[in-house]
């Protein structure tokens, strides 16, 4: 139990570097977000391929790269495999063994079905399950058979970890979040540019990066033509955040210099 404590914990810290607030989880985008590097069997050339297929045909991790079979007839064995390859990166599995391939198999379980979150939806259904975690119903039914488990020794209470997950899923974040989001759009929208003087931009200066202007017209006037069409930009911009025109300018003059003298 300890052993799976451990791996529990590792899924909550998971959960919440990559803010993963709704099931079923994208499984590229946590290994991404965790600063690993994907790799499909697809993109390789056609030897390195068959050399991939004789490590293994679903998937395996080399330094810090994982390579997966991504025309594998089943999307739900490749988002496992995915799952399962991130263990033991995050679990530091340096040899193969069958105690490890176990523990890899937990967090991936773990991963694409949180048991608290089973609880919280009262979710006990294999095609229920299957469904709203993006999972096989083979691996559903092995869930279920899991979660009963689990529930003898949650009756006393969750430890930490599963706490953490716990409100990562909880409708209150969701809320939360989406009352975030809508602050941003907000922010955004054309109702502060149409009333700048109650826009939060006058609130906090809005940082803006500028791209260097490289003409791609070959003429002279069709140069003056784009050059005007960035001043026109440049313009809106000032009117939109609220920023001095001449400064808008003269940071783009920079820039212009940098990209001429450096690039």
């Amino acid at each position: 139990m300890n052993a799976e404590k451990q791996i529990i914990k590792m899924v909550a810290l998971v959960y919440r570097e990559c803010d993963i607030i709704d099931v079923p989880i994208d499984c590229q985008a946590v290994i991404e977000t965790l600063g690993y590097d994907l790799i499909p069997y697809s993109r390789l050339a056609r030897s390195k391929r068959q050399a991939c297929r004789k490590i293994s045909e679903d998937a395996f991790t080399a330094g810090g790269t994982i390579y997966y079979n991504d025309t594998e007839a089943f999307y739900t064995r490749i988002r496992f495999s995915l799952m399962h390859e991130l263990g033991h990166l995050l679990l530091g599995h340096t040899v193969d063994d069958p105690f490890r391939e176990q523990e890899a198999d937990t967090f991936a379980s773990w991963m694409l079905v949180p048991r608290v979150d089973m609880e919280l939806c009262r979710v006990m259904d294999a095609a229920e399950v299957a469904g709203r975690y993006d999972i096989s119903l083979s691996a559903a039914r092995c869930v279920i058979n899991d979660y009963d488990r689990w529930r003898c020794h949650s009756r006393y209470g969750l430890f930490r970890a599963e706490e953490v997950i716990a409100e990562q899923l909880s409708i209150e974040t969701k809320k939360a979040r989406k009352k975030a989001c809508e602050a941003r759009r907000m922010i955004r929208s054309n109702v502060y540019k149409m009333d700048p003087e109650h826009s939060p931009w006058r609130q906090h200066k809005a940082i803006i990066k500028l791209e260097a202007f490289r003409p791609k017209s070959k003429t002279i006037n069709g140069q003056l033509r784009e050059l005007a069409q960035r001043r026109k930009h440049l313009r809106a911009l000032s009117q939109m955040y609220g920023l001095d025109f001449d400064e808008l300018m003269l940071e783009q003059a920079r820039v212009d210099h940098y990209y001429k003298e450096v690039i």
